[in-house]
């Protein structure tokens, strides 16, 4: 029994030396970089998903790296404080993709190729690597009242066709509703002008005998004009946040 407890004993000292040594677990292994990459056309783009990373021959877009390269190409992604890989791609793919694009009352239909892969990226006088939409032999763009632009690609293997320019035109906005209950009240030599109007606007322009007063529009619906010598007629229009006008409210001032 003696025995067995000196052999106790013994183990328990061994195990605290080799604590007090610092022996550990294996360390965790330094992260390898993280990021999307895409081969469009004659460019290609890493976008980073996570960490910080240095991609060899890019220079930096916003969030992401871009590249201009049509052959086929190698380099190195390294990440801060992580590991260092390499990455291919192949040449780029110097045709558009085949589709047919029907621009219909409320909306652009896109028609690919039976068996095709296309991808939509936003554009905005250069295509930004962040994709909006994946399909396959057809897709649909809602209209809206405001153009937008996209870049389509069509996914040959694991690099991209040269983008197409897809434009959504905008729908004709609506006018806004004219200004109503225009009215003009003296006081104290200053011509007082107010009015009312029912739905959105953005603002309202006052014209004096055809000639604008307000430049850019106005918030308010109060507007305050010195006291004419002579007869005039006040027009007052809406303007919504399309630039739409409205139909005038008039009114004629005689002193």
């Amino acid at each position: 029994m003696v025995c067995n407890l000196l052999k106790l004993t013994a183990l328990c000292l061994i195990t605290l030396e080799l604590f007090s040594c610092g022996i550990k677990r294996d360390p965790k292994p330094p992260p390898l970089p993280d990021f999307d990459l895409y081969r469009i056309g004659s460019y290609i783009y890493l976008v980073p998903r996570s960490g910080e990373i240095t991609p060899e021959g890019f220079r930096r877009k916003d969030f992401y790296f871009v590249r201009e390269e049509s052959g086929r190409v190698c380099f190195t992604v390294r990440r801060r404080g992580g590991k260092e890989v390499l990455r291919c791609v192949g040449e780029a793919v110097k045709v558009k993709p085949g589709v047919e694009v029907r621009i219909e009352s409320d909306r652009v239909l896109i028609l690919g190729r039976r068996g095709g892969r296309f991808r939509l990226y936003p554009y905005r006088g250069e295509l930004i690597p962040k994709p909006v939409a994946e399909f396959g032999e057809r897709t649909e763009l809602k209209r809206n009242f405001r153009e937008r632009v996209y870049a389509l690609t069509e996914v040959i293997g694991s690099v991209e066709s040269e983008p197409l320019l897809i434009r959504v035109p905008p729908l004709e906005p609506p006018a806004p509703p004219k200004p109503e209950h225009l009215r003009i009240t003296v006081r104290d030599g200053k011509l007082y002008l107010y009015w009312w109007v029912e739905g959105e606007v953005e603002g309202f322009l006052v014209f004096r005998n055809g000639q604008l007063l307000t430049g850019e529009p106005i918030r308010s619906n109060v507007f305050i004009d010195d006291l004419p010598e002579g007869e005039v007629v006040y027009r007052v229009i809406s303007v919504n946040r399309f630039g739409k006008r409205s139909q005038p409210a008039v009114i004629r001032y005689r002193p």
